[in-house]
């Protein structure tokens, strides 16, 4: 059974590793194998719903003028959302593809190889940012973003994105995001970076890789619970105290989560420089682990 201080530090991990581009499935790897905890599926499904509790609040202002733009047929909307999709479709066929061999895929060696790959990803994406830098003014740059970040606003914000974020961005996107599933590739360093790649301003494609997180964690959670009611009884998994090492993850991941959202939006434009971060833990894994 795993113990109270483990499942915080745990949640404490995802909070942190899921949205600074360092890959969070390949820190919670690293530590449970350093610990020599079991793998524990339906406690990493709690927290990467902590992680969907922490996106969805912190940007709730900006869903909810998207929501209201579909409401009133804005055009601006239509287009974001079918960004969205066309994103989540590579995601979902590459997501289930790899779910087949998830298994083999918990080796910290692969989590080295594909730290390294998340590495050469930030490392090129800091040209492209580079490139792009004179277009990131105050407009959509960290100031407009604070904000309308405020609940109820951001009224605008999206419209911009809209313009530039088309189909083949959302889909070349999508398929950064579905490679993620392998761990040690960061989630968001590989999005943002795609995002840069394609000439989407910093702010404007870290935003975009946090929306296209919330489709993709509710269909990869639906698979899980699938997957587990055809084997696992859940009343079985939710009984004596795994029910508060569940809600320690949860809260602990959100909390966590929420505020390092706050601080990578404030970074964004400079978070090429994780590269060394994750070259060198790949390195480290792939030497001693």
């Amino acid at each position: 059974m795993m113990e109270i201080y483990e499942a915080l530090i745990l949640g404490i991990i995802q909070g942190i590793t899921e949205w600074l581009p360092v890959s969070s499935s390949g820190h919670l790897i690293l530590f449970k194998e350093i610990f020599g905890l079991e793998q524990d599926v339906f406690f990493d499904m709690t927290v990467h719903i902590g992680s969907l509790m922490a996106i969805t609040w912190f940007f709730r202002g900006y869903l909810w003028s998207v929501f209201h733009g579909l409401i009133t047929r804005k055009k601006s909307s239509r287009q974001l959302i079918l960004a969205i999709i066309a994103a989540f479709i590579p995601t979902a066929f590459i997501g289930f593809g790899l779910s087949m061999i998830e298994n083999s895929l918990q080796a910290p060696k692969i989590v080295g190889f594909g730290l390294l790959f998340s590495a050469l990803l930030l490392f090129l994406s800091g040209f492209y940012n580079n490139h792009n830098k004179s277009n990131d003014n105050d407009n959509t740059g960290i100031k407009h973003l604070k904000k309308n970040i405020k609940v109820g606003a951001e009224k605008n914000a999206h419209h911009s994105d809209q313009k530039k974020i088309s189909l083949y961005h959302g889909f070349l996107i999508g398929i950064f995001q579905g490679l993620a599933v392998i761990p040690g590739i960061s989630r968001s360093g590989s999005t943002i970076a795609a995002g840069r790649f394609v000439g989407l301003e910093s702010t404007q494609s870290a935003r975009f890789s946090f929306l296209i997180f919330i489709p993709a964690i509710l269909a990869a959670l639906g698979y899980k619970i699938m997957s587990m009611m055809s084997g696992v009884g859940m009343v079985k998994v939710l009984t004596g105290e795994s029910i508060v090492l569940l809600l320690i993850g949860l809260v602990t991941s959100a909390i966590v989560g929420y505020l390092t959202i706050g601080f990578l939006m404030r970074i964004v434009r400079k978070i090429n420089y994780f590269w060394v971060y994750c070259a060198l833990l790949g390195l480290t894994v792939l030497i001693f682990m």
